[in-house]
């Protein structure tokens, strides 16, 4: 088990060019299971902001450590601007031309290649990726869906990992 902290926590390290920013939530306390196109997220608005991301550069890695029971593919969608109306967790996200006008890109994390690095732990990585994108306020924002069904534990802690090069 993931050992819970603040309801939300952001953090960047920077590495000689890389840089990493990490957003941490949990999520709501209920086992209500997912259906594929529904979003993993707080009660409070599903947005995460992935701050201190500069003007603009490469996304080269994405990462997902979640605790569920059972999980199948995921995908992170990433946005230049936040995407609003912010989605609830496990509604289907409503996606449309102005969320789509600001999207950087989807990034795929196959449920074939998680690793459980705990029991209902799982690890999703998406491994090398080269997605280019600019920001206004150097931040990017993403959402995370399931891509079919998952069975959550209740209150689990979600962590989403970028890798950015500028």
């Amino acid at each position: 088990m993931i050992a819970p902290n603040l309801f939300i926590e952001r953090s960047r390290q920077r590495t000689q060019r890389r840089s990493v920013s990490t957003v941490k939530f949990q999520r709501p306390d209920t086992a209500d299971a997912y259906a594929a196109g529904d979003v993993i997220g707080t009660t409070a608005g599903s947005v995460l902001r992935f701050r201190e991301c500069g003007s603009g550069g490469t996304v080269t890695s994405a990462k997902v450590l979640i605790e569920a029971v059972t999980t199948g593919d995921l995908a992170l969608l990433l946005f230049d601007a936040c995407p609003l109306p912010a989605p609830e967790d496990n509604a289907a996200l409503a996606f449309d031309m102005d969320m789509g006008s600001s999207l950087v890109g989807r990034i795929p994390l196959p449920g074939s290649a998680k690793k459980e690095m705990a029991t209902d732990v799982w690890l999703y990585d998406a491994g090398t990726l080269r997605l280019p994108f600019l920001s206004s306020d150097g931040a990017l924002y993403g959402v995370l869906l399931t891509e079919g069904e998952m069975a959550p534990t209740e209150a689990g802690i979600v962590l989403v990992r970028i890798g950015i090069d500028p």
